[in-house]
């Protein structure tokens, strides 16, 4: 999901500025994205001698699941598309030669290669970047086309200190004045969960939070376990439950006939809270957040979209050190490390900054050379699609 907020245009203003411009170019450059990562990126798309259109794919219409040995007027489409010439008399047959190589693009795009076509093998057809992809692949232009695209949807001015995620490279950074000043891992969330696209202010910080469990969560993958335990599975997992404004016990919830919109869960502050022992507020409309986490060990691993949707940072008292540098009153992380313990503690930000959950594919990075990451929610496909590149 993105609901980032691109600069907005006026046309009739724009249209003005050009007419009194003694220098077009200059004007239209002036529109473009004014960060370095976008002239990064378009200095390396020149040095790839610039985009051009790919030919048209072929169109393979949709139609009813097509079996090997079957008549379809698609057939000759489908050979089209696949490059595969007739070998009968009949040029809608769906012949052996084109049953395998429709196998073979099959498990090329991960598909189960049965030879069918139906819905998904039309779409891949189609649409060859549709899917997200697992692994990095070699950049094209149209890759990088697609990205600088995307750094039109970030603000103009990021903020002369701001907090920079970038999704598929399951990293963060901080900015300061341009330059980065702290950079660390960071779990980003899953496919089916996916970190929103956004850019936020933040307020302030929480340490020893609660975890409220989303009812999303509570319907899906815990109120099973709690009706099997009668409720104890929440207080093994130091869980309280809320009706209205009073803390109930769970023995006391008629788990099994319950509307899991009618009360609210969540976890207590201390040892394997989900959100660890502080999270970095910045309000949304997403209810996401940075925070700590119980589960720290993940960090090592490669692959990191595990998360709910929430970024959870890898050493977060080293991230709030870095953060708070330009905090009147002298307040860090070794400071709010020794706050762990007891219930929630709110730091208002006085030096409040921005926040940026963003999704680039590719990057030219600090050593001058462009950089891929895998497609993991299939937003650069996506954008491709919609660009008509």
């Amino acid at each position: 999901m993105a609901t980032a907020k691109p600069p907005q245009v006026d046309p009739a203003a724009a249209l003005a500025e050009f007419a009194a411009s003694s220098d077009l170019s200059a004007t239209l450059e002036a529109y473009n994205p004014p960060h370095e990562g976008y002239r990064r990126l378009k200095a390396k798309l020149a040095e790839m001698g610039g985009y051009t259109p790919p030919p048209p794919v072929v169109q393979v219409p949709n139609g009813p699941t097509l079996k090997p040995g079957q008549k379809d007027g698609r057939v000759a489409a489908l050979r089209e598309r696949l490059g595969v010439g007739a070998t009968a008399s009949d040029g809608e047959l769906y012949d052996d030669p084109l049953v395998e190589a429709v196998k073979a693009f099959q498990k090329e795009k991960g598909l189960k290669p049965t030879g069918l076509v139906g819905p998904a093998t039309v779409s891949l057809l189609n649409d060859p970047g549709a899917a997200g992809e697992t692994k990095a692949v070699e950049l094209k232009p149209a890759d990088i086309v697609a990205n600088m695209e995307r750094w039109r949807w970030l603000p103009r001015e990021l903020g002369s200190l701001h907090v920079f995620v970038n999704i598929p490279d399951y990293q963060l950074a901080i900015v300061r004045d341009g330059k980065e000043v702290h950079r660390t891992r960071v779990i980003v969330g899953r496919v089916a969960n996916q970190t929103p696209v956004f850019s936020e202010t933040m307020t302030h910080i929480i340490v020893n939070p609660y975890w409220n469990v989303p009812v999303s969560i509570l319907k899906k993958e815990m109120l099973g376990k709690i009706q099997e335990t009668a409720g104890s599975y929440l207080d093994r997992g130091n869980y309280e439950v809320v009706v209205g404004k009073r803390v109930v016990s769970a023995s006391e919830v008629d788990w099994a006939n319950v509307n899991p919109n009618a009360v609210s869960v969540r976890q207590r502050p201390g040892g394997g809270n989900a959100l660890g022992n502080i999270k970095f507020m910045f309000p949304n409309q997403h209810s996401v957040y940075l925070h700590d986490t119980s589960s720290r060990g993940l960090f090592s691993q490669t692959y990191r979209a595990l998360s709910h949707g929430c970024v959870r940072v890898h050493e977060p008292f080293a991230f709030a050190d870095a953060l708070l540098a330009e905090e009147p009153g002298g307040l860090d992380g070794k400071q709010l490390k020794g706050m762990i313990g007891g219930g929630e503690k709110y730091l208002w930000l006085k030096r409040k900054l921005e926040v940026h959950l963003a999704y680039f594919t590719a990057f030219v990075g600090p050593d001058g050379k462009l950089e891929s990451r895998a497609d993991v929610y299939g937003h650069n496909a996506r954008t491709k699609k919609l660009l008509g590149i």
